[in-house]
């Protein structure tokens, strides 16, 4: 990090790591500016907690939507296969 003007930050939580923050302050060092260095990588924590659970919410809509698709396909089929026994009991009962 001495004498570079770069900073590089990894957008990470526990589980992975979901990108880089990269920030770039012209001709001034990083080194001679450790605040902004600490209020970037705090910055960055909070960034990387969006982006999960953004991930997150979206995988619980894809659950709930194939919970919700597989209830209906079930449905769907227990009403046909009763529907095509009901006509061959009615016709032996006759």
């Amino acid at each position: 990090m001495s004498g570079s003007s770069d900073l590089h930050v990894p957008l990470a939580t526990n589980q992975q790591v979901h990108g880089v923050l990269a920030v770039q302050v012209g001709d001034r060092l990083m080194s001679d500016m450790p605040e902004l260095i600490r209020i970037i990588e705090a910055l960055s924590d909070l960034v990387a907690v969006a982006i999960s659970r953004v991930k997150l919410a979206n995988e619980a809509k894809v659950a709930q939507l194939t919970a919700e698709s597989e209830k209906l396909r079930t449905a769907l089929l227990d009403s046909l296969s009763h529907e095509l026994r009901t006509p061959w009991q009615q016709s032996l009962a006759q």
